[in-house]
């Protein structure tokens, strides 16, 4: 497959965030890999155009949380 029809760019950025609450405790998302297995991870997402990384982390977190 050439460069030009690939589906999806070889780098994409994403951000996301550490949630701990009052105990210490972290917040973890069940999300599920590339091979459509269980995982746990933290709330993340891809940029939006023009959005700055701090900018999509917040709006993962409370997209998710």
């Amino acid at each position: 497959m050439s460069p030009a029809s690939r589906p999806h760019p070889l780098l994409q950025f994403s951000a996301g965030g550490l949630v701990v609450d009052e105990r210490g405790s972290v917040l973890l998302i069940r999300a599920r890999d590339l091979r459509n297995q269980p995982v746990w991870t933290l709330p993340k997402g891809a940029l939006n155009p023009g959005e700055s990384a701090a900018d999509a982390a917040l709006r993962e977190v409370r997209e998710e949380t």
